[in-house]
């Protein structure tokens, strides 16, 4: 895959993914916010440039496959990253990157900057 350029961020930790979005703005990648599964498929619609999602497998209004299986509907080849501090055994084609994470795992996992 290519450099990322632009992620879409689904977290439910507000603090996190804040954290998240300056850490990559910082980086010169563009990061947008979404709430839910729901919300992330409405700004993925939008919002062709993304090149990446990094969310969590338990949302409130859908699971990581659901999420998955959605996003690939609609992007094909979109670059996913599930992130927890539970163990997660991500869809095929999914990366998961486990809390806590460094900067550098975070940048290197999404694509960032190379």
């Amino acid at each position: 895959m290519g450099i990322t350029r632009a992620v879409l961020i689904v977290l439910p930790n507000e603090i996190l993914g804040r954290y998240v979005a300056t850490a990559l703005a910082t980086h010169g990648c563009r990061a947008l916010r979404a709430g839910s599964a729901g919300e992330a498929l409405a700004v993925l619609a939008a919002e062709p440039e993304i090149d990446a999602v990094l969310l969590n497998p338990r949302l409130r209004d859908m699971d990581g496959g659901e999420a998955t299986r959605a996003m690939a509907a609609t992007r094909p080849g979109l670059r996913v990253v599930f992130t927890s501090g539970a163990t997660y055994d991500p869809p095929p084609g999914t990366t998961f990157l486990p809390t806590p994470f460094t900067l550098s795992q975070l940048l290197t996992t999404l694509g960032v900057g190379r």
